[in-house]
């Protein structure tokens, strides 16, 4: 009985894509690091990496990106999306945090460190991974929502969202300027998110006429019962398949 090729070969593609990913991004940040990032154009980022310019905006959208897109991140949404249909987000992060830990490699690490290096002082950079962190927690709270059959913009489900990415960006900040171990970092800002959730659980505002109250792991705001409504979906990450009403 012979095998169906096509899933091969889209792993092959996969594995080939993200290959020339982290070539093109490891030549562009060389030359940033040797030239600065202002002074580094797109047409010289594709020469040296023996790319045309067409392939960096395919894969990259912009010139920030370049530095600011993570291997990791790619891996840790569709994981966190598959998770928080049935589990509180805190608890879906944290397990999706410790089985991309794999590829924080001391070599992922120290290339991580680099890129960050340049964002310390260019408003460029910073308004870019401003865009880049509402973007990505916007999205976060739109598959959370989808997970509770209710609206992209439900109230609870994007603070809550909103609230864990930027508890993350903070970590891996402080991360960045202290050299503590990224993990424990991270650990240490949801652990304190999630005291401050459950510090806040006795008599909490409700949010679309649904209750947010519990603590964390007890139904509240780190997990809703499924409301009612549909879902919009914007497509940037990968939707979760929605989970059967109770």
């Amino acid at each position: 009985q012979m095998t169906d090729p096509e899933p091969h070969k889209q792993d092959l593609r996969s594995r080939k894509r993200a290959a020339t990913i982290r070539h093109i991004q490891d030549v562009a940040v060389d030359l940033f690091d040797d030239h600065g990032y202002d002074a580094v154009s797109i047409a010289q980022i594709a020469k040296a990496a023996d790319v045309g310019e067409r392939s960096i905006y395919r894969y990259f959208g912009t010139k920030p990106m370049l530095l600011l897109h993570d291997e990791a991140d790619v891996a840790g949404i569709g994981l966190l999306a598959e998770r928080i249909r049935q589990q509180p987000l805190l608890e879906a992060m944290r397990e999706t945090i410790h089985e991309v830990a794999p590829l924080l490699s001391s070599a992922a690490l120290d290339a991580a460190r680099r890129r960050l290096n340049h964002l310390d002082g260019n408003p460029e950079l910073r308004a870019a991974l401003a865009d880049y962190t509402q973007t990505f927690a916007t999205e976060l709270g739109s598959i959370l929502a989808a997970s509770r059959y209710v609206d992209d913009d439900d109230l609870a489900a994007q603070i809550e969202a909103h609230c864990v990415v930027t508890a993350i960006i903070v970590a891996v900040e402080r991360w960045h300027r202290h050299d503590a171990p990224l993990i424990d970092e991270i650990e240490r800002a949801l652990a304190i998110l999630e005291s401050l959730f459950n510090s806040s659980a006795n008599d909490p505002p409700e949010s679309d006429g649904r209750s947010i109250a519990g603590s964390a792991g007890e139904g509240g705001l780190c997990r809703q019962s499924p409301g009612s409504g549909r879902s919009r979906w914007s497509g940037r990450w990968p939707r979760p398949r929605a989970p059967r009403a109770p």
